[in-house]
């Protein structure tokens, strides 16, 4: 592979500019997990070049060959923030490995440069599966890490009800399904400020409100004058119900779903690896 060059994120023109961008970047060669870390620039040094150029900071990084570089440039200066020579990190194996996190990430690494790196380590009679199998691989590997990534995320970390679970159709489903669905029917004809919607009122009819008996009289007798009451404490208390009942296993059975999920995919790329080995082994 000649070289690749790829600027991240947009131009810095100050000196705190160049400062939240790194932190930017710095993250994104986390998630990557290369093995490692964006090292801090001399700030010193980045403000004084900026000042005397004229020239904003620019964070680049860039791949010659196998040799992977994290930069700043301002102006015709560039500053080295942390380098990885991919050659030397192992094996052909764990050399692909690396070069597909930065496929995920970058535009460094494109398929047909996996497809090439496949290609040149492994038997020419096997080119062809080889390639097959790493696509495979591949295709596996990435989503065990959106899998990982899902898991971190807050999808299933929820600690109250909120206008982004209602508009989850997973949530919904999954409400509909547990019997929850009058709860978030409740809540959401509310926070619309409609009055009483059909749901509403099945729901308040139903006697499964989770309300206290205080509280929801005055729903019933609203129901039955055809008026509309003020529903503030009827959704504290319905939320209530929600977020120290539902939520803990909407939450519980994500978490473990994706568990169960991500298990299952590995089981899948041990197979795929087995048989590259035996190409290899060949």
């Amino acid at each position: 592979m000649g070289e690749k060059r790829e600027q991240w994120d947009k131009d810095a023109y100050s000196l705190k500019e160049a400062k939240e961008l790194w932190g930017n970047v710095a993250g994104t060669v986390d998630y990557m997990d290369l093995g490692i870390k964006a090292k801090k620039p001399d700030w010193s040094k980045v403000d004084a070049l900026m000042r005397k150029s004229g020239k904003p900071a620019k964070y680049f990084m860039t791949l010659n060959g196998l040799v992977y570089t994290f930069e700043v440039h301002v102006a015709s200066t560039k500053i080295v923030l942390n380098k990885l020579d991919i050659a030397k990190s192992g094996g052909p194996d764990q050399q692909r490995e690396l070069l597909r996190r930065l496929s995920l990430r970058t535009k460094l690494v494109s398929k047909s440069d996996l497809t090439e790196f496949d290609k040149k380590n492994v038997d020419p009679k096997d080119q062809q599966e080889a390639v097959k199998l790493h696509a495979r691989l591949d295709e596996l590997k990435n989503e065990i890490d959106w899998q990982k990534q899902l898991a971190k995320a807050g999808n299933y970390r929820n600690k109250t009800v909120d206008v982004a679970l209602f508009m989850n159709k997973e949530f919904t489903t999954w409400a509909k399904k547990k019997g929850y669905s009058g709860f978030t029917d409740f809540l959401m004809g509310v926070d619309d400020k409609r009055g009483w919607t059909s749901e509403m009122q099945t729901f308040v009819k139903s006697g499964k409100t989770g309300m206290s008996a205080k509280t929801l009289a005055p729903l019933l007798k609203a129901l039955q004058d055809g008026t509309t009451p003020d529903f503030t404490q009827a959704r504290k208390e319905v939320a209530h119900v929600l977020n120290s009942r539902m939520l803990p296993i909407y939450n519980k059975e994500g978490l473990r779903a994706i568990a169960e999920k991500i298990k299952a995919l590995q089981g899948q790329v041990k197979e795929v690896e087995r048989k590259l080995k035996s190409l290899k082994a060949a």
